[in-house]
């Protein structure tokens, strides 16, 4: 599949067994990576039963690496280490 590297569609097939919970975060304007392409992969991880933990960003790809985007990014990521690698 072209592109599958980078398609989030193709994850959840190959965690299926994993035991972990997996976080991501979702730019809602991302233009380099779709909503379709996020939605795939989403809806792959409940067909899967995976345990995912969803943050969305109002702004776009770019942006995130832009104050408050990178800040409150930071922050999730650093919240779900604290929640899930106690």
């Amino acid at each position: 599949m072209l592109g599958a590297c980078q398609s989030p569609a193709v994850y959840p097939a190959r965690c299926s067994n994993a035991a972990k919970t997996d976080a991501v975060i979702v730019a809602r304007y991302d233009l380099t990576f779709p909503i379709r392409s996020y939605s795939s992969g989403d809806q792959g991880a409940q067909d899967y039963d995976l345990p995912l933990d969803v943050f969305w960003l109002p702004c776009g790809h770019y942006t995130t690496a832009e104050m408050p985007w990178k800040a409150i990014d930071a922050w999730k990521i650093a919240t779900f280490f604290r929640k899930h690698f106690r």
